[in-house]
């Protein structure tokens, strides 16, 4: 059997990974935190942290009008692959 190539996470999608806690944080704060460029930073904080969601890295809490996000305990950002 061939092993599948994985290729690493985008490089947005890693520094998103690696300000997450295991405290709750808004996606403004995320984005400041990862230093995401543009003026649409909080949006793009925002689709990233359901990506990783969607991959079981990262929780979603808060409100639907106010979401935050933290990282799961047990994700680790050497083996998260896309």
């Amino acid at each position: 059997m061939a092993e599948t190539m994985q290729r690493p996470l985008p490089v947005q999608t890693r520094k998103v990974l690696e300000v997450l806690t295991d405290q709750f944080a808004t996606p403004t704060a995320i984005a400041r935190d990862a230093c995401l460029p543009g003026r649409e930073r909080t949006s793009a904080a925002e689709r990233i942290c359901e990506a990783l969601e969607r991959r079981g890295l990262a929780e979603r809490g808060g409100s639907k009008q106010q979401p935050k996000w933290r990282r799961l305990p047990n994700s680790d950002i050497d083996t998260a692959r896309v």
